[in-house]
């Protein structure tokens, strides 16, 4: 939602042309305006996240020029909400990820790395469970 809660900005993805795309639209409604369509191996990155600026002129998003599963590289654009050429911000993170503003408009934070998860099983960990047998003898 843009700062003045007027416009949303999304990105939708077309699996028949392999495309993504960011879009925005009046919050109450209406026509969706298309700002920039990206072109596999390319892509809008959704997992990065979308930021609008605070005086809501221009929305920074993130763009993925991969073509491995391990070369997850996310660079950081921004493009007017009016649409017009992007510009690249000359950051680049691995997985960067939920790109947000700070209020004041001169910081933002993301996250960024690989994301690893692990399943642990542990046995005989937990104390072994009181018996109502032993509670009686108590």
């Amino acid at each position: 939602v843009s700062p003045d809660g007027r416009q949303l900005a999304f990105i939708t993805g077309d699996q028949a042309t392999r495309s993504t795309a960011l879009k925005v639209m009046p919050a109450a409604g209406g026509e969706t305006r298309e700002l920039l369509r990206a072109q596999e191996p390319e892509a809008i990155a959704w997992n990065a996240g979308l930021a609008w600026t605070p005086d809501g002129r221009d929305v920074l998003f993130g763009r993925e020029r991969s073509t491995s599963l391990e070369d997850q590289t996310v660079e950081l654009w921004r493009i007017s909400a009016e649409g017009g050429e992007p510009e690249k911000l000359e950051l680049a993170m691995e997985q960067l990820r939920g790109l947000r503003f700070h209020p004041d408009g001169r910081r933002i934070v993301f996250t960024a790395g690989q994301f690893k998860a692990e399943v642990w099983v542990m046995e005989n960990f937990l104390p072994k469970p009181e018996t109502k047998a032993a509670r009686l003898e108590e």
